[in-house]
């Protein structure tokens, strides 16, 4: 009963479930049960059972190792189940560089890591800046979905309300997203997950239409690394591009990107090598992630 107490998504409040029902009964059959234990005349016989220390011994290690079996045999082992656990923790302790420090030890495709990922850079302002630093599956892992996809711990409403819009419908991230792009109202937070979505999706041209909408875009402002990465394979593949941006040191390390995956012929070598050199970047993602 205590490990299934929860945080309701709705108001942050405690949530206990179904156990608010069976606890009060269980109680009361336990009580019943020692009632007519103590009634049945059972107990009479035990004096000769623990007369004995040894024996009394023996069995009270007995139903100490039975306990802990059970324990064991009961408990979750699953890693990435505890690794979101102590981000959400985390979270709630406004520590978002011990979130993300777990986060990213688990290079795997795990749907709920990406959405909290997600929501801890973009507390940082870093969403734009890391986002491809960590294993990101798609516009569908950025959001709660409220079935496979959802907190443990944190507040749901908490991660709405930080974006801008907070809905009784439910919602998965891409109806969220572009229900906030149609009725304009999209803040900065929000405007990042809308311009990433865009990268996730690989749609460089609604990245680069909803960009000027967000960010001044001129070669005297820096914009977030991602950004940068994006701009420079948007040009680099649109002979009539919306809009001219120059990056000269994104555009060395695309020559970089792509020299390197000219040197090899064997597929699986190539996204190794580029992989090493080139995970965590937007180019990478668009051509290798699946």
């Amino acid at each position: 009963m205590l490990t299934n107490i929860g945080v309701s998504p709705d108001c942050g409040t405690l949530a206990f479930g179904v156990w608010r029902y069976i606890a009060p009964v269980l109680i009361v059959v336990f009580f019943l049960i020692v009632f007519g234990v103590n009634n049945s005349g059972v107990l009479d016989s035990l004096p000769r059972v623990w007369s004995n220390p040894i024996r009394e011994l023996w069995l009270n290690l007995l139903i100490l190792t039975i306990l802990m079996l059970t324990i064991c045999f009961v408990s979750n082992d699953d890693k990435y189940f505890h690794a979101r656990i102590h981000a959400e923790q985390c979270l709630l302790d406004g520590d978002y560089d011990a979130a993300l420090k777990t986060l990213r030890r688990y290079d795997v495709s795990d749907r709920n890591i990406s959405m909290l990922a997600t929501y801890a850079l973009a507390k940082k302002g870093e969403l734009a800046e890391h986002m491809f630093d960590y294993p990101v599956v798609g516009v569908d892992a950025m959001l709660p979905n409220g079935k496979d996809i959802k907190f443990e711990l944190y507040p749901e409403y908490q991660l709405y309300v930080y974006l801008g819009g907070r809905y009784k419908q439910t919602m998965n991230a891409r109806q969220y997203i572009n229900f906030q792009r149609r009725i304009n109202r999209v803040n900065k937070p929000m405007a990042d997950y809308v311009l990433c979505a865009h990268l996730l999706d690989r749609n460089l041209d609604a990245f680069v239409a909803d960009l000027k909408k967000y960010y001044e875009v001129n070669d005297s402002v820096t914009l977030p690394r991602h950004y940068r990465e994006a701009l420079t394979l948007y040009m680099h593949t649109h002979t009539a591009p919306a809009i001219i941006y120059k990056d000269n040191v994104g555009a060395t390390d695309y020559e970089d990107y792509q020299l390197l995956e000219r040197k090899f012929d064997n597929e699986h070598d190539k996204k190794n090598a580029l992989r090493r050199m080139f995970g965590n970047t937007y180019w990478y993602y668009y051509d290798y992630q699946k």
